[in-house]
This record gives C-alpha cells, structure tokens and sequence, in this order.
C-alpha cells in the first residue's frame, strides 16, 4: 500500500467518523446541551477551587479547562470502540488493510477535536464571567499544549476502552480514568512531588506534564521538557490501545470468538 493510499484512506475514516458524529450529536444538540454543560462544569470547579483557596484564577482556570476536555477524550472517545462491538463491524475492521488501532485512533481525532472546542468555548465566556478577562488571550497561544493534552489522553481514553467495552464496562472504566486525571494530574490540587508509587503514577498519567507546561509558560518561564514527557505519554498509551487491540485480534482469529473481553 502506498503513502498516498494511506493518505487517502486516513482521510476517508477521518471523515466519515465526522459525519457519524455529527449524526449522533448535531449542532442543535451541542449547542443546547453539550457547551452548557462545559461552561457550567469549569464555572463550578474554579469556584470550588476559590472556595477552598487551591489556588488563584490562573492556576485553577488552566485545570478546569484541561478537565472539561478531558470529559470527552477520556469518556466519549470509548464510543469509537462500543459502536464497532454493538454493531458488529469489528471483524470486518480486523480484515481490513488498515491496522485496528490506527482506525481507532483516526476516528478518535474527533473527540479529540470536539473537547478542544469546548475548551476554546470556557475560555472565552467563562473568564469572562469570573471576571478575569486577561486569561483569554494568556492561554489562546498555548493551545497547542492542550492539543497535545487532547492526544495524550485521547491514547488513555482508548486503552481503557479496548479494555473494557467486552465487559460492559467501559463507562465506568472512563469515569475512574477520568477522576484519576482529576485528582493526580494537577487540575486543581497541586500534588508537589510525591514519591513512591504514587510520583509514578502521576508521571504516566496524560495531562500531568502538559498542565505543567502550561503553567510554567504563563508564569514567563519555558518547560520543553515537560512538553517531550507528554509526547511520551501520548505515544505511551496509543501504544497500549495498539497492543491490546493486536491481542485481541489474534485472539478472535485463534479461537473464532470475535470479543472484546
């Protein structure tokens, strides 16, 4: 298969995952539940966080709008993976020329893409209603950053996913990915540096490094090698979606038993 074939075939998965979930979710849907939804959550974590003084607007805006994305590359992005098991499209993907786990993560760009939206969305509306209408134009140039956090937990979403949508237990599986971020990424308690299990935990978690990043940057002082160790957990866990989803190929080839679990 040539690089334009290649080209050409990311393209086509690309684009009819986006038509698939725009079916799912049109705009009337995102405008009217999904963004409020968003708003309202960054709105309540950075109060929260003023509440019990975590931290000032920058620290805690920066978290919050790293945890409202992190609600769809992490939760939602397991849909790529139930839809291809309820609808039984996965044997079909398997014989495919494309590797299952580069289709997975093609079609994942979505979510990815979508989470960065409602990202830029809290930005705009919610600093403004804090009050703190300078954040919008500090942290728009370091969108780049929370791509990468998009990607790096984007991988995470999905290997938890390949993991349990077999078991029917992919939503809860995403929700306690999601509260790990939440609680060990940094989002609104800085940890410091904890030792142990617990630093190694937090290191290999997405969204650690990145926010990180994000903040040092906008406290004036450059971190890359935070921004290299979020590449490399990015790569890290795309890698165990891969590997999982190889597994269980082979699996259903051997045994002719096409599950997930």
């Amino acid at each position: 298969m040539s690089s334009s074939d290649v080209v050409w075939r990311a393209r086509l998965v690309f684009r009819l995952s986006l038509r698939d979930f725009l079916v799912v979710y049109p705009a009337r849907v995102l405008l009217s539940s999904m963004v409020p939804q968003a708003l309202m959550q960054v709105l309540f974590l950075v109060l929260l966080g003023r509440m019990l003084h975590l931290g000032d607007d920058t620290f805690l805006m920066t978290g919050a709008l790293a945890q409202v994305m992190v609600g769809e590359t992490v939760i939602a992005v397991a849909d790529v993976l139930v839809d291809d098991k309820d609808s039984g499209t996965m044997p079909s993907l398997r014989r495919g020329v494309m590797p299952v786990g580069l289709v997975a993560a093609l079609r994942a760009l979505v979510h990815g893409a979508h989470g960065l939206v409602l990202l830029v969305c809290c930005l705009l509306v919610d600093s403004l209603l804090l009050g703190s209408p300078g954040l919008i134009l500090r942290v728009l140039p370091l969108l780049p950053l929370y791509a990468l956090m998009a990607l790096s937990s984007l991988g995470l979403g999905l290997a938890g996913a390949a993991v349990a949508t077999g078991r029917r237990s992919d939503v809860l599986v995403g929700n306690l990915l999601n509260t790990a971020i939440m609680l060990g990424s940094g989002v609104l308690v800085s940890l410091g540096h904890p030792g142990g299990w617990l630093r190694t935990l937090t290191e290999l978690l997405p969204v650690t490094h990145g926010l990180t990043a994000v903040r040092e940057f906008m406290a004036g002082r450059s971190d890359y090698a935070d921004v290299g160790w979020e590449c490399v957990v990015a790569l890290g866990w795309f890698g165990v979606m891969a590997a999982v989803l190889q597994v269980q190929s082979v699996r259903a080839r051997r045994t002719g038993f096409d599950e997930f679990a």
